[in-house]
């Protein structure tokens, strides 16, 4: 009984042992289970926070996209209306341009009419002067109109009628 009770002991102290060893290896497998659990979860709050930035600056490229688009619209909305305030400008001008061309046409033709009536005066006096020197054989024409030699007959100048 002895010899049986000393084999149940080494038995004993062998699955003690055991399991001793075993506890210390559950021991360091919790362990390291723990330690890789605590990492992931930091890595997931990491990827958390991360998707979280993502996702506002996601929010803050679409608020910007839609104020972008709102300005595209402002702005094509102002370039159709500056571009028939440019066109009815233009048709306005055309016709002010129209309408002084058509007044200038008959300024024109005055001027011209005046401009022969200005030459008919000018050949008018001419003969006038030329009747009042021989008339006055020099005395009365030098002491009204000047010595009647430097006497030049009067010309109508174009220039002064540039219609």
């Amino acid at each position: 009984l002895r010899s049986d009770l000393a084999g149940l002991q080494q038995r004993h102290a062998a699955l003690a042992s055991g399991s001793a060893a075993e506890r210390a290896a559950q021991t360091q497998q919790s362990a390291s289970l723990r330690n890789s659990i605590e990492t992931q979860a930091l890595q997931f709050e990491q990827m958390h926070s991360q998707l979280s930035s993502l996702s506002a600056g996601e929010d803050s490229s679409r608020a910007s996209t839609e104020k972008l688009k709102k300005a595209a619209k402002r702005h094509e909305i102002l370039l159709q209306r500056m571009g028939d305030v440019h066109e009815s400008r233009s048709s306005e001008l055309r016709s002010l341009v129209k309408a002084v061309s058509d007044q200038l046409r008959p300024l024109q033709e005055t001027a011209r009419l005046h401009t022969s009536q200005i030459d008919e005066c000018c050949s008018g006096m001419n003969v006038l002067a030329e009747v009042l020197r021989m008339s006055t054989h020099g005395g009365g024409a030098s002491s009204f109109f000047g010595d009647p030699a430097n006497c030049r007959p009067y010309k109508a100048s174009s220039s002064r009628h540039p219609l």
